[in-house]
């Protein structure tokens, strides 16, 4: 009977065990539950709303040529006149409409009905109504080089730039939540490796006092007790606050909200991958790097208008041609050129040229700091490869030190408290190198795919 209450308590104490866990399992947040919400960090919206607003641009631009339909005129005058006594109404509306494209012709087309009356019997009342059509090109300077034109061009190489930058700031924004995950993963971590060594403290704190009132101990090593537990303390509760910043400062770069935990880290298990960077292939073609992009799209428009200024410098011309109701065909050649200016075309040409010739070399800048900043990456790997080797040492020799504690302890040589102290130095080491470990490796995949920073539209605010 004693063997199958016990069976029965145990059988009760597994299905509580196992409905706390699915329960806890829950709120697990994992890593794939945190990249899977890539679409919200602060980067990849910024991005998104710059392809959204050079769509407005374009979309303002055609809808500018588009067709417009206007109504005007005179809608109802009133007459008197004083020395005739007599009185009139009229009314008289002109509808147009009219469509250009962006090549620099423009149609259009407007009628205008007329009627009046007059108690004026020599008058009385009449009915008329005149229409015309017209029809104007642009001949110079060209089309092509109008603002328009130049406007809407520099809009679809922006979007073009903007589109062959989406792999980039994706990527580089999964890696900043992996970041932010592991780091919390490692403040989570710390947190209870805090909560050890306090616990350890307060142990030790206990064996102190009973030896102290044996006489074993006297108040220098009570007081150095108190004051690891009072650092335990200090410590636990920074790394409480650590934790929760870290927590935050993931949920916020990816817009989440709610009570989730975390996967517990597993610092055994350090992170390896089977990169190898070729950092000589990596700095062959940065003058198409993402992060150049930009300029490229900047030095066309540069050149656009400094081509459209030196246009302007010509003589302008436009052909007009005109067909009204009264079968009037008219036809012209129109021509204008300013003479005096007060020096504003040369002004305007200087400054165009300054503007490239600026950007030229804002160009040229920035390849020479992307391969500064490759140089300097190879360096960082070269350094964080040598402490790697150091941490990787640090806890092979924590865990001899553990082991020779363990012997130690097996045999009475010392107390729980040193073996104690021991796992913790291990401990400690092994997040250090986990740590250390997670940079690097990081690093390798960051570099592997070209991404040596943010994009100018995204700033890196999360």
């Amino acid at each position: 009977m004693r063997n199958k209450i016990i069976f029965l308590t145990l059988c009760l104490l597994i299905t509580v065990t196992s409905l706390g866990s699915l329960s806890y399992a829950k709120n697990i947040f994992t890593l794939e539950d945190a990249l899977s919400r890539v679409s919200y960090h602060s980067d990849v919206e910024a991005w998104s709303d710059s392809i959204t607003n050079v769509d407005k641009t374009i979309k303002s631009i055609t809808d500018k040529h588009g067709i417009s339909f206007d109504v005007g005129g005179n809608i109802l005058s009133y007459s008197y006149d004083v020395k005739g006594e007599t009185h009139g109404v009229s009314t008289g509306q002109t509808l147009s409409i009219s469509k250009s494209n962006l090549n620099g012709t423009t149609l259009g087309a407007n009628y205008s009905p007329k009627w009046s009356y007059s108690t004026d019997p020599k008058t009385g009342s009449a009915t008329s109504s005149t229409w015309g059509l017209s029809l104007s090109q642009t001949i110079w300077p060209s089309p092509k080089l109008s603002s328009d034109q130049i406007s809407l061009s520099i809009a679809a190489k922006h979007k073009n730039a903007l589109q062959s930058q989406s792999d980039y700031i994706l990527a580089n924004a999964r890696f900043k939540i992996e970041e932010l995950y592991h780091k919390a993963q490692l403040a989570q971590e710390k947190v209870q490796f805090s909560q050890q060594n306090l616990h350890n403290a307060e142990k030790a704190l206990e064996i102190i006092i009973r030896k102290k009132a044996m006489g074993e101990a006297g108040e220098f090593e009570l007081i150095g007790a108190e004051i690891a537990v009072l650092r335990g303390k200090r410590e636990l509760e920074v790394s409480l606050k650590a934790s929760e910043t870290a927590r935050i400062s993931l949920f916020d770069a990816i817009d989440l909200e709610g009570d989730f935990v975390l996967e517990p880290l597993n610092f055994y298990e350090t992170p390896k991958s089977n990169v190898d960077i070729d950092f000589s292939e990596l700095t062959s073609n940065l003058a198409n790097h993402p992060l150049v992009q930009h300029y490229k799209v900047d030095l066309e428009k540069a050149n656009l208008d400094l081509r459209a200024t030196m246009a302007a410098e010509k003589p302008r011309a436009d052909l007009s041609i005109n067909f009204t109701n009264n079968k009037t065909f008219v036809a012209s050649v129109n021509i204008g050129h300013s003479i005096l200016d007060k020096n504003q075309q040369a002004t305007t040409l200087e400054s165009r040229e300054e503007a490239l010739e600026n950007l030229e070399k804002a160009y040229e800048k920035a390849i020479e700091k992307l391969r500064d900043q490759v140089k300097d990456a190879e360096e960082d790997l070269q350094k964080l490869e040598q402490d790697l080797e150091i941490s990787n040492l640090t806890v092979r020799q924590a865990t001899l030190e553990k082991s020779a504690a363990e012997e130690r302890y097996a045999k009475g040589m010392i107390e729980q408290t040193a073996l104690e102290g021991a796992e913790t130095k291990l401990r400690q080491a092994q997040l250090d190198f986990y740590e250390l470990s997670f940079i690097y490796d990081l690093t390798l995949r960051r570099l592997s795919m070209g991404i040596l920073g943010d994009l100018p539209l995204t700033g890196g605010s999360r």
